[in-house]
C-alpha cells in the first residue's frame, strides 16, 4: 500500500494519500500491541453465506452461520443428530473459510446445539482469542496478534474510496516526510526482490541477446569414449588401421 499511494502529506510516522483505485475499495487494518483487528467490504452472499459469526476466548467456542456449512447438527452434549463434523475432512468443504475452521469445531466439545447456532468447550490452543463476523456486506474480524509487528507495536492502514491513511509507532516501513506525492527525506520503503537471472534486461533484449548465440551442433566432447563425437567408436576386434 505505501508504493501504490501518491501520498499528499505524510510526517515519518503517519499520513494520508490518494490511491489509484488499485487497492479494495474499503477497508481497515489495525494493531494495539498483542490486540489487531480487519474491516472490510464484502459481497452480500459470498462463501461466509450472508449472516456469520465465530467466537473463541482460552478454551470458550460459540459460531453463528447461516446457511451453515460446518455444524454440530441439533442436540445436548454427545446427543446429537444432523451434525456433519464427525470425519469431515477439509477437501469435503464447500468454502476455504469452512475448511479452516473445520480443525478447531472438530475439536470441541459441544454443550448445545441449535444447527446454525452453537457453543462448546474446545481445546484447540490456537488462538487463544479470535472474533470474527459478517453481516451481509460487513466482515469484521478482531484477535491476537504479535506484541511487536514489522511495523512496531501500533499500526493502522484504511482505506475508503480513494482516501488512504496509514500510520505506525514506532515507524516501521515509511514513505518519510512526504509533500504531494514527494518524499523529501527519511524514506524507508519496501524493495521489490529481482531474481538473480534477470539481470535488469527487459525481456525482449534478452531474447535478442541469446538468439545471435550459436547452437550446439555435438561436435565437441570426450574423443576417447566418442561421446561427444559424431560417428561412435568401433566395436570389438582390433582399432582401425
Amino acid at each position: 500500500m505505501l508504493t501504490q499511494t501518491t501520498w499528499c502529506l505524510y510526517c515519518c510516522c503517519a499520513g494520508c494519500g490518494t490511491d489509484g483505485l488499485d487497492l479494495p475499495c474499503c477497508f481497515l487494518v489495525g494493531e494495539i500491541c498483542c490486540c489487531g483487528g480487519t474491516v472490510k467490504a464484502t459481497s452480500c452472499y459470498d462463501q461466509d453465506g450472508c449472516i456469520a459469526t465465530s467466537s473463541k476466548c482460552c478454551c470458550c467456542m460459540t459460531g453463528f452461520e447461516y446457511p451453515p456449512d460446518n455444524t454440530p447438527g441439533i442436540g445436548c452434549g454427545p446427543v446429537r443428530c444432523m451434525g456433519n463434523l464427525e470425519g469431515r475432512t477439509p477437501q469435503d468443504c464447500s468454502t476455504v473459510a469452512a475448511a479452516n475452521e473445520l480443525e478447531t469445531y472438530q475439536r470441541t466439545m459441544w454443550c448445545l446445539s441449535c444447527y446454525c447456532c452453537f457453543t462448546g468447550i474446545t481445546y484447540d490452543p490456537s488462538p487463544i482469542c479470535d472474533q470474527e463476523g459478517k453481516l451481509c456486506c460487513l466482515w469484521l474480524s478482531v484477535g491476537s496478534a504479535d506484541c511487536w509487528g514489522d511495523d512496531g507495536c501500533i499500526e493502522v492502514s484504511g482505506k475508503c474510496c480513494c482516501c488512504v491513511i496509514d500510520g505506525s509507532i514506532p515507524a516501521g516501513y515509511t514513505p518519510g516526510v512526504a509533500i504531494c506525492g514527494k518524499s523529501l527525506c527519511c524514506a524507508n520503503m519496501p524493495v521489490t526482490y529481482q531474481y538473480p537471472d534477470d539481470y535488469g534486461l527487459p525481456q525482449q533484449q534478452m531474447l535478442d541477446q541469446y538468439a545471435d548465440m550459436p547452437l550446439d551442433d555435438g561436435s565437441a566432447g570426450a574423443a576417447c569414449c566418442g561421446c561427444g563425437s559424431k560417428s561412435p567408436p568401433a566395436q570389438g576386434g582390433y582399432p582401425p588401421q
